[in-house]
């Protein structure tokens, strides 16, 4: 069979795809690829070679019919399967004549075993005549199979040229279907290209859009900044008028006075403290006694003003 050839390197080589038809309409079969022939039909000479063909495969059948007859076939004597085997040896077809003829000795009884193969031999074939046709007419009544068998060599010649125009059809059709491929591998080439490119562009944009929203919101925060300082000066403003400051600074100052008296007053106890400290227990014998002695001038001064009120 002419191999297939892809319809763009016929379109890219017009010679080429002349040649390529020429071939397949004019010199060779397009099913075998054998050539055609270019003489006038000459009838007899066909006829004589499917004589000849039809001679050649039966002896090639009677050849492995007779090839397997001592491995399938029983009730052949021991010596009968020898010289069957003998005779289908490779040993024995490459044998010279005159060394064949030095062997003719071992078949004379094969001359009178004649009828016994033959009747072996035709079972086997009417067996697998048989199998061949229940394969080619499944639908077939088993009774009527022997019918079917003459009908073989003609159902097996269709079935092999149907077997090649199919064949060709599907390599056509594979051919398309490689073609599709490859159109549909450079359209995802193509779309895998423009993906790539504009995640590329999305990516450089979305890069550039959020720098200048960070900038933006740079110069909004700073603005926000401002503002709220302007606030804050203006809040201070209406709270603390020049009155209340000059007040709250006079307050200031008086509270600093009063500080500055209390820690001279602190330590001025704290030495009269150490003072009583140092005396001693005597000491605070005394002031407890002098303690005692206030709260009773105390007690009489409050018993006076009770009785002087009396009055």
């Amino acid at each position: 069979m002419i191999p297939p050839v892809p319809r763009e390197t016929l379109d890219a080589n017009p010679k080429f795809a002349a040649l390529v038809q020429q071939l397949s309409e004019t010199v060779l079969d397009p099913f075998d690829a054998s050539t055609r022939s270019t003489s006038s039909p000459n009838d007899a000479l066909d006829q004589e070679l499917r004589t000849h063909r039809a001679e050649l495969a039966k002896t090639q059948i009677l050849r492995q019919e007779l090839e397997a007859l001592t491995s399938r076939a029983t009730g052949l004597s021991e010596e009968l399967q020898e010289t069957v085997d003998l005779l289908t040896s490779p040993f024995y077809r490459n044998l010279s004549d005159t060394d064949k003829l030095l062997l003719q000795d071992e078949f004379d009884e094969l001359e009178d075993s004649l009828p016994i193969i033959g009747q072996h031999m035709s079972t086997s074939l009417q067996k697998s005549s048989l199998e061949i046709a229940q394969v080619a007419f499944p639908n077939e009544d088993p009774r009527k199979l022997e019918q079917r068998i003459e009908f073989l060599p003609a159902e097996i010649a269709h079935r092999l040229n149907t077997l090649q125009t199919r064949r060709a059809s599907l390599i056509q059709k594979q051919m398309a279907v490689a073609q599709t491929c490859l159109e549909i591998l450079d359209l995802y080439t193509t779309l895998t290209t423009h993906l790539r490119d504009l995640h590329t562009l999305k990516t450089t944009t979305l890069a550039a859009a959020l720098s200048t929203k960070s900038t933006h919101l740079s110069l909004v925060a700073s603005n926000m900044h401002l503002k709220l300082s302007i606030l804050k000066h203006t809040a201070l403003s209406a709270i603390y008028d020049p009155e209340t400051v000059n007040a709250l600074e006079n307050y200031r100052m008086h509270l600093t006075d009063t500080s500055t008296r209390l820690v001279a007053r602190q330590r001025v106890v704290e030495g009269e403290l150490k003072k009583y400290k140092s005396a001693g227990s005597d000491m605070k014998a005394i002031v407890e006694k002098y303690g005692q002695v206030l709260r009773l001038v105390e007690a009489v001064g409050r018993d006076i003003k009770r009785l002087e009120a009396g009055r």
